[in-house]
């Protein structure tokens, strides 16, 4: 098995802070996170997620494996897609994350006609973005982009 990379560069770690989390951890969060909801099924298809600062998006692609679970077909597997929404400060790493969603959705249902692929496509343009969660926090507050709990 291939070791992680945890880091790109000492570069991005000393400028944005960009460290990985491994995916044993995530896989240990996403289920902790279904235990403290006393077994409900956190990961519905249209049950809504924001990750504030996805990087190349380890938890977007967990959240998305178990939500695919309950996918019957393309049109659950966009709805899906279109409750998980994400901001990375560094575009590379949104690139990488829109990237590796679609290609998730894509071997999931190798049959998706070219408009699936396509409005899944536009639905990860929308949904995963570039921008600084910090800055961002007023505006996705006052525009009920999520809630706040």
């Amino acid at each position: 098995m291939a070791k992680e990379k945890l880091i790109k560069s000492k570069e991005r770690v000393r400028n944005h802070g960009e460290v990985f989390t491994p995916e044993w951890v995530v896989k240990a969060m996403c289920d902790l996170l279904e235990k403290e909801h006393c077994g409900e099924d956190m990961y519905e298809i249209e049950k809504t997620f924001l990750e504030p600062a996805c990087g190349t998006g380890n938890f977007l692609v967990e959240i998305f494996a178990r939500k695919l679970n309950h996918c019957k077909d393309t049109t659950d597997a966009i709805k899906a897609l279109n409750s998980i929404f994400a901001i990375e400060l560094l575009q590379d790493n949104v690139d990488e994350a829109r990237a590796r969603l679609l290609t998730m959705f894509k071997d999931a249902y190798p049959n998706a006609d070219g408009f699936e692929i396509q409005l899944a496509q536009t639905i990860l343009e929308n949904n995963v973005i570039q921008g600084n969660t910090l800055e961002l926090q007023d505006w996705l507050i006052n525009e009920k982009w999520f809630t706040v709990i």
